[in-house]
């Protein structure tokens, strides 16, 4: 009786099946200083930061998009490229990020994304949800 108990409490534990949903940030998240823009991620071992091209300035207007580049032709898991924004003046890409650099990623809601297919047969998917909120994924293996 006491190992069914264990395994169902086990099994009940939210630390063993929960990770955490990501998403682009919301425009109104967003902050800048010094012209580095950077917002919260969900996940507090990450960020999101990005740096406006010169001339490009101005609280940020709405989002645009977001790319995620999968590992192969048929993956879900790679790389989120960037979550773009309007400035004021000019475009904004944030990059989703920690010290060691970007992480290897899920699509989380795959009906929010479109698989495009670039130059030269590059396969990579885009998300235009209304605020970037609506772009999911996850870390690999989380």
């Amino acid at each position: 009786m006491r190992a069914l108990l264990g395994a169902i409490a086990t099994l009940a534990s939210p630390v063993t099946s929960a990770y955490v949903i990501e998403h682009c940030p919301h425009p109104f998240t967003i902050v800048s200083q010094h012209g580095v823009h950077k917002a919260p991620a969900q996940d507090s071992r990450y960020e999101w930061v990005g740096v406006a091209p010169a001339g490009n300035d101005g609280n940020v207007v709405r989002f645009e998009e977001a790319i995620f580049y999968p590992d192969s032709e048929t993956a879900i898991d790679g790389e989120l490229a960037r979550c773009s924004y309007k400035l004021e003046r000019g475009a904004l890409d944030m990059a989703y990020m920690d010290m060691a650099g970007r992480p290897k990623l899920r699509l989380h809601d795959r009906h929010a994304w479109t698989r495009e297919l670039g130059p030269f047969g590059v396969v990579y998917h885009t998300c235009t949800a209304t605020d970037g909120i609506g772009c999911t994924f996850r870390g690999v293996g989380e």
